[in-house]
């Protein structure tokens, strides 16, 4: 299985499909830009690729963060599983954003075994089950 550098790697070489749009027309998206400005330094690329384009995704990913603020699964679980997934599906992006975040707020030690957490001692019972269904689901 590829590591999450090689795929950072071969997914950065690509160019992209659809042009970011920087300078939105929609009062709905200039909101959105500015407050994803506030909150993360900076207006991230799915804002200007996908959400540029399809704004009733703006209140789907409002919904989808609640829904996520509501889980009873730990804050750490969560972000190995999205990290997980982000590196099943290739996705660049996700890969370097959670690898920020896991130089922040994760042992980083068992970030990097994330991709062999089956074998791994590090990851618990709990963590390899719901591991192993976000890879089957």
């Amino acid at each position: 299985m590829e590591t999450t550098d090689e795929i950072t790697e071969l997914s950065s070489k690509d160019e992209p499909r659809l042009k970011p749009i920087d300078n939105p027309t929609g009062i709905k998206l200039k909101l959105a830009y500015w407050f994803t400005k506030k909150k993360l330094g900076k207006v991230i690329t799915p804002v200007k690729v996908v959400q540029a384009r399809m704004p009733e995704t703006l209140s789907l990913s409002q919904k989808l963060m609640n829904i996520e603020h509501n889980l009873s699964l730990s804050d750490e679980l969560i972000f190995y599983i999205k990290s997980y997934v982000a590196t099943l599906n290739g996705c660049s992006f996700c890969v370097d954003i959670a690898k920020a975040d896991a130089q922040e707020n994760i042992d980083i030690s068992k970030y990097k075994q994330l991709l062999n957490y089956q074998s791994s001692d590090i990851f618990d019972k709990a963590e390899k089950a719901a591991l192993q269904y976000v890879e089957q689901a």
